[in-house]
């Protein structure tokens, strides 16, 4: 694709990969379908986690909360990240890691271990141009590394 996707800021990169993956993989893809909104952001996390969902019960204001770890800055392993999450919000969070949940990621392109999905060969090309379109997203991985004593 030539197309060239103008963004701001990290936020803005995720909201507008997230419309790419809601609209081009998971809408045609599978029976999942956007009842509220997602806020999506990037937040520290432990070191491990990559991303996490929120359910709309969680939220004051009915939606769901998408957060992708602030130590990574790969985008194409930020854009696995973000699907996962996706599938989260769209259920909102009601499947865990079970069944329905593993239908949706296969059927998207995700694999491997549910709690820890990977990209699929093919998803990993569509996903590569969506970085194309994109650009790298704007961010650079936060160490956790502990604050060396005495200082601020």
């Amino acid at each position: 694709m030539d197309i060239k996707i103008s963004t701001t800021s990290r936020e803005d990169w995720l909201n507008k990969a997230a419309l790419l993956i809601l609209e081009e993989r998971i809408a045609p893809l599978t029976d999942l379908v956007k009842t509220r909104d997602i806020r999506i952001s990037i937040a520290p996390m432990a070191q491990k986690t990559l991303g996490c969902c929120y359910p709309a019960s969680r939220s004051d204001d009915g939606s769901n909360a998408v957060f992708i770890s602030a130590g990574c800055n790969d985008s194409l392993t930020i854009l696995g990240t973000l699907a996962h999450e996706l599938i989260h919000a769209l259920d909102d969070c009601a499947s865990k890691h079970g069944t329905p949940f593993k239908r949706w990621a296969t059927q998207i392109g995700l694999e491997g271990k549910m709690t820890a999905t990977t990209i699929g060969a093919e998803l990993a090309e569509i996903f590569a141009e969506y970085i194309v379109m994109l650009g790298d997203i704007p961010h650079a991985a936060l160490s956790h590394k502990a604050k060396d004593k005495g200082r601020n």
